[in-house]
């Protein structure tokens, strides 16, 4: 006989806002409607505060940034009704400054909880969750970085439209990342305005509320729900994101248990529903181990540029900041700044990308304002992160406000490894007719092209000047490279080509003495994939051929079912080469093939190029790109001659093993892969650095299939994606216009995750700048780091602030030396897990 249903005798109901920055309205009106809207909830929790504890109406700031605005934009008094019913605990805040795509590294999570323990501190109330509403996944690192700040609730609301949920709806959960790592509770709850949906207190039908609530948990009890308490969001009925807060709601409860209905119902802050969910017995909590990989990432092949243009910011800001903290610079106007770039960064990784409309209604107004507005966050990323790099340069440099002419340049390696490379400088600084001003130095990363002035090798962490006397007008094609015909080779590695259509047939590690591409694979290796949904598989609509992937009826994710079409059909083209020719320069040799148009790409060119100094193979893509609103995919074939593969990428930083480092249940459609990727054999391990793209797909062609595990009984189709548009809602229509993708591969004996980490860092070339005076000192080492990796080093205050990454599965003693001010510090990191130290400035 089966076992009797547990009887569910209590609602728990949580009443909040979903940020949807700009999905619903533009977003510079967001912004007042969001201050607005935590207004109105400290109205209403005042009004109702005499009512029944259990109807009592209450608030739930999901996620910090919105709170943090509201703060800079209300009065002292506004704050301190705030404060006052937070300490009362009648409005609880969420641990996460956003809902954050996987755009979002370890370093921008940590950075970005900060605030939450601010707050928690300024209005001395416990910040006890992390919600992540919308999103299908959060970062590794956030697993320790939330228990560190003291928070023992992930709450989710996964909307599997177009994604994927790895638990069952409404199941807790212990998560860790591995067998040996501690664990937190996850709370894998109904898409948020589940109890909206449900109950429709708005409409005041008891009756017809409670047969419907009746009969969600006589499903939820069917598949053998264990809890007496049931848990439930509520938004607005008909307006589930960026919506107000709803007195209605108050009132349904209130009267509901007046009437004695049962279950009973009570409003509780995120908060409360952590302390209630503290009570059950961990007898009742399955453990789940893996990573929790967001299958809403993929989305963000769909603005490829303004993607790059984010990370690129955030990664000068990074240096600059560095460069700050370790040298005698003096740059007034740095914290003001990075505070700027930041946010513009954290709004871009922001989950939402656009209008609800971008595939339905492409060229209106209301998805050109969100689409505009969401592009800006990029460009001043870029634009504020540039800013804090040159300012910090021109302090190292002392160059005086106004010159002609430099003496030299300054030459920047902020990464783990050596770096031996062509170094390179605008026309007007070679030929010493350079107007140095605040202006023209804030145009050097704009400009594009200039002249080589010579290889230069620089150190790990250092810098070093390099002087007029030491440039080289010609410099020579690098010594150590060979051409021949059909062949380029270095010393690390030999790639062959057809000289008749410029097909790659081999590319060799003549250090292991091995191929390392599958040369009898259908696709032509280092080449593009277009791909589509066959045209047999759908017919015109709104959604322009990504029906044919996913059923976009919304009654599926409601009723918690997959629209996944696991086996809908693809056409695959590949372009051809219409020209081709070797390249011997100073640093390397380079194959460049020019391609014919075809598949809405043109100007497509693809140059691999071999490095002389160092065991590296660059590619870099550039191509036009067509308009094109129909459902479309790009790729990088990279067939590997490599099989019993295992594979790996970066992630947030915390590196992830494919099925074997992942939630069961979570995605293997494609990879969230971070700064890199890696896959290995027996034999060898090929590792590719993907600074432009943090997407892949790994072992075949596998978005949209679901499969719980991926076969490796041939050999491994790596597939960096470039573009995809397969969104229907929230992401770009198209990205058309010029595009640039780079990808640095190596290869070594084994698979080690530091030294892929430190090779990815790697892939950031120096950064040069002009000097009109020549420094006393020529080379400064900047600091030494042994045995874990860097993610960032700048000044808080007085202090010095660093953050060092165990990326192993083992426990490591890691070792900071700044030089300047002089710091040598040891610390123990557990394996996969952060380190933050402060130290005296």
């Amino acid at each position: 006989m089966p076992a009797a249903a547990t009887v569910v005798d209590e609602v728990l109901i949580l009443h909040h806002t979903h940020t949807d920055v700009g999905y619903t309205h533009h977003p510079p009106a967001w912004w007042h409607l969001s201050r607005r809207f935590l207004d109105a909830a400290i109205d209403l929790c005042e009004q109702c505060a005499e009512r029944d504890e259990r109807a009592r109406f209450k608030w739930t700031c999901e996620v910090t940034g919105p709170v943090r605005d509201w703060l800079r934009h209300r009065p002292a008094r506004q704050v301190e009704r705030f404060a006052s019913l937070c300490r009362a605990g009648l409005i609880s805040i969420g641990a996460a400054p956003w809902h954050y795509s996987p755009l979002a590294d370890a370093e921008d999570w940590a950075t970005g909880l900060a605030d939450a323990v601010a707050l928690r501190q300024e209005f001395q109330t416990p910040i006890r969750t992390c919600i992540q509403h919308d999103v299908n996944g959060i970062a590794a690192s956030t697993n320790q970085l939330l228990r560190d700040m003291g928070v023992d609730l992930v709450i989710m609301a996964i909307n599997r439209y177009f994604g994927t949920v790895p638990f069952p709806r409404l199941a807790l959960v212990n998560w860790r990342l591995h067998e040996k790592s501690p664990a937190i509770r996850a709370l894998s709850g109904d898409i948020y305005h589940s109890f909206s949906r449900i109950v429709q207190p708005e409409l005041g039908d008891f009756a017809k509320g409670a047969q419907n609530l009746a009969a969600y948990i006589a499903t939820l009890q069917q598949r053998g729900y264990p809890h007496r308490f049931l848990y439930l969001t509520a938004t607005h009925l008909k307006f589930s994101d960026n919506n107000p807060p709803v007195k209605a709601l108050s009132d349904f409860v209130q009267q509901w248990n007046r009437e004695g209905r049962t279950p009973v119902m009570r409003i509780v802050t995120s908060n409360e529903l952590a302390v209630r969910l503290a009570a059950v017995a961990p007898t009742e909590i399955a453990t789940h181990t893996g990573d929790w990989s967001d299958a809403w990432g993929y989305g963000l092949g769909a603005g490829p540029r303004h993607a790059q243009m984010t990370t690129t910011g955030r990664n000068a800001l990074r240096t600059a900041e560095l460069i700050d903290a370790t040298t005698n610079a003096k740059t007034p106007t740095l914290a003001e700044v990075a505070a700027q770039a930041r946010h513009a960064v954290a709004l871009y990784q922001e989950h939402t990308f656009g209008h609800a409309a971008t595939v339905y209604d492409p060229d209106s107004l209301r998805v050109e304002l969100g689409r505009i507005t969401k592009e800006n966050y990029a460009c001043e990323a870029l634009a504020l992160g540039t800013l804090t790099l040159r300012d910090v340069l021109e302090s190292v440099a002392n160059n005086p406000a106004m010159a002609v002419g430099v003496e030299g340049v300054l030459a920047v390696n902020a990464s783990p490894l050596a770096s031996t490379h062509a170094l390179h400088v605008p026309d007007a600084v070679f030929d010493n007719t350079w107007h140095h001003h605040l202006s023209s130095v804030q145009q050097l990363d704009t400009r594009f092209g200039g002249k080589a002035i010579g290889v230069f090798s620089l150190p790990p962490w250092s810098m070093r000047f390099i002087p007029r006397s030491e440039w080289q007008a010609e410099p020579a094609p690098a010594a150590a490279c060979r051409v021949a015909p059909g062949c380029i080779a270095s010393p690390y590695y030999e790639l062959t080509f057809d000289e008749q259509t410029g097909r790659v047939t081999s590319l060799k590690d003549l250090r292991l003495r091995r191929e390392l591409l599958d040369v009898s694979s259908g696709w032509e290796a280092l080449s593009l994939i277009h791909e589509a949904p066959a045209a047999d598989q759908y017919k015109p609509s709104k959604y322009r051929g990504r029906d044919a992937i996913f059923n976009p009826d919304f009654a599926l994710v409601c009723a918690d079912q997959s629209g996944w079409r696991n086996d809908w059909r693809a056409t695959r083209a590949q372009p051809q080469v219409a020209t081709h020719v070797v390249r011997h320069e100073a640093d390397g040799v380079s194959l460049v093939r020019n391609f014919a148009p075809n598949c809405g790409m043109r100007d497509l060119s693809i140059e691999i190029k071999l490095h002389a100094f160092h065991p590296q193979v660059e590619v870099n893509v550039r191509f036009l790109k067509d308009s094109c609103y129909t459902a479309e995919a790009i790729y990088l074939a990279l067939p590997l001659a490599l099989q019993g593969w295992r594979a790996w990428w970066g992630g947030d930083g915390v590196p992830v093993e494919l099925d074997a480092g992942q939630l069961p249940t979570a995605t293997r459609d494609f990879a969230n892969c971070g700064a890199w990727l890696a896959v290995s054999d027996a034999q060898s391990c090929i590792m590719v650095a993907t600074p432009d793209t943090p997407l892949a797909q790994i072992g075949e062609f596998q978005f949209g299939r679901g499969r719980l595990a991926i076969d490796r009984s041939g050999r491994c189709l790596l597939l960096p994606w470039l573009y995809n548009n397969y969104w229907d809602t929230n992401f770009n229509a198209t990205q058309a216009g010029a595009q640039a993708f780079r990808f640095v591969l190596t290869s070594a004996a084994q698979f080690d995750p530091l030294s892929a980490a430190q090779f990815a860092a790697s892939a950031e070339r120096p950064v040069v700048h002009p000097v009109v005076k020549a420094p006393i000192t020529t080379a400064t080492s900047l600091l030494r780091v042994n045995g874990a990796q860097l993610l960032s080093l700048r000044r808080v205050g007085t202090a010095l602030q660093a953050r060092l990454l165990n990326p192993t599965a083992r426990p490591v003693e890691a070792e900071l030396e700044v030089h300047h001010p002089k710091h040598h510090v040891r610390t123990a990191i557990a394996p996969n897990s952060i380190a933050t130290l402060l130290l005296p400035g």
